[in-house]
């Protein structure tokens, strides 16, 4: 995988995971409800600043959302042969047992074990997780959508809530009027967050006809998109569907390109995130030392168990040590 955390960003989990141990003391010998409160704010910092980082792949049918999407994972995750063209969302996330959990529209949902997918039954399937021990899943998390133009006149396209949004339109027709019109209706989306990605690179046949979609593009759907490239979708080799172990997949030079560009988004995401938890983390440490001196006065001169927590919260944001 090429995203990976940066050192910066595994100081600052560090530090957030000393503060909750710190504060997991403290409540345990106060058992203080200012201590308990901190404790949370803390804990989901740590968690959002942890949390894999979402693409949705966008497109219309038969523009190579699932090729790519497996492309970034690393390994033949997606079944193309039985995710393609479905009417609903397929989330591929990190668990330690591999199964598929297939959420209805009545509500419900029911976990299949083995990672084997389910036979739809009478009441139509809305979503399906597949959840896989894969590393790269720790980083990264994926949805493939369903095909912008198989959901009816005047559907709005399925819109998960993720991180980056990678729009893929065939290079050969690519941003029709019907890829504008579907994107459009989106909800707003941050240019910096969406991705244009014209497949299918290989069958231009010349770096002039690609040059010549590229500034088409440029032209027309930059104020959209906050990056655009390419990337060829010929077969390396064909695998079963049910092959227990992923296999790996190779690359042309197009499909670097592509994949270039969404980890520098995807690095690009987690250094906005970083800043945004640091900031957060220093707001809170402000109050969290003002609430502790007042509900625990004198706590800061011993070595107790708080005034522990307020020394490890004091030397990971230095600002919060004004409120006295």
């Amino acid at each position: 995988m090429e995203a990976s955390t940066s050192d910066t960003s595994t100081e600052l989990d560090r530090r957030l995971h000393a503060i909750t141990r710190a504060c997991e003391m403290a409540y345990e010998a106060t058992q203080s409800e200012a201590i308990s409160s901190v404790r949370s704010g803390f804990k989901s910092l740590t968690h959002q600043l942890a949390r894999p980082v979402q693409i949705a792949f966008f497109g219309e049918t038969n523009v190579g959302k699932t090729t790519l999407a497996n492309r970034i994972l690393g390994a033949q995750v997606l079944p193309t042969s039985v995710v393609a063209n479905t009417p609903y969302s397929v989330h591929v996330r990190h668990g330690q047992m591999p199964s598929v959990i297939v959420h209805t529209a009545d509500g419900k949902s029911q976990r299949h074990a083995g990672g084997i997918l389910p036979k739809s039954g009478t009441t139509p399937i809305t979503k399906l997780e597949i959840v896989l021990p894969l590393p790269q899943l720790r980083e990264i998390e994926v949805f493939d959508t369903p095909s912008a133009d198989r959901q009816g006149p005047g559907a709005i396209p399925h819109s998960p809530r993720a991180d980056i949004f990678v729009w893929c339109t065939n290079a050969s027709r690519a941003w029709s009027a019907s890829d504008r019109a579907a994107r459009l209706k989106l909800p707003p989306i941050g240019r910096e967050r969406a991705l244009l990605v014209a497949t299918n690179a290989d069958t231009l046949g010349s770096e002039a006809a690609r040059e010549a979609v590229r500034q088409r593009l440029q032209r027309e759907a930059d104020a959209l998109f906050g990056a655009i490239c390419f990337s060829g979708m010929a077969a390396d080799s064909k695998q079963p569907d049910d092959q227990r172990e992923p296999p790996a997949l190779k690359r042309s030079e197009d499909d670097l390109s592509f994949e270039k560009t969404v980890f520098r988004s995807i690095r690009a995401f987690r250094e906005r995130r970083q800043r945004t938890v640091r900031r957060l983390s220093d707001r809170l440490s402000r109050l969290a030392i003002a609430a502790l001196i007042a509900e625990h006065p004198g706590a800061k001169q011993d070595a107790g168990p708080v005034g522990q927590l307020i020394a490890e919260i004091e030397a990971f944001s230095p600002v919060g040590t004004n409120q006295q």
